[in-house]
C-alpha cells in the first residue's frame, strides 16, 4: 500500500439502464500504485445520479483515512458541479 504522502487515484462510473427497468449499477478501479483494486455493485431500482454518486462513495469507503486521493469521474454530478451551468 502506498506511503501517507502518495496519491491514491481512483476511477469511479456508473450507469442507469432506464425507465423501463430502474435498474442501475456502478463500479471502479482504485490505484494504489503497487496494487489495484476493482469493486462494483447494482441496484434493481435507482437513477443516474444515484449510481454515480454510489460508485464514488464506494471507492473512498475503500481507501485508509488519511491518504491523499484523486477521484476520476466523467460526470459532472459527483465531482461538484452543477448541470446546465458552468
Amino acid at each position: 500500500m502506498k506511503g501517507a504522502n502518495e496519491l491514491v487515484a481512483v476511477f469511479v462510473n456508473g450507469i442507469w439502464v432506464g425507465k423501463l427497468s430502474g435498474a442501475g449499477g456502478y463500479g471502479g478501479i482504485i490505484d494504489y500504485g503497487n496494487r489495484v483494486r476493482k469493486f462494483w455493485g447494482a441496484r434493481s431500482s435507482t437513477t443516474s445520479n444515484r449510481m454515480e454518486l454510489m460508485a464514488a462513495i464506494r471507492g473512498l469507503e475503500r481507501i485508509p483515512r488519511g491518504s491523499k486521493i484523486q477521484v476520476c469521474t466523467d460526470c459532472k454530478y459527483p465531482a461538484g458541479r452543477r448541470y446546465g451551468g458552468s
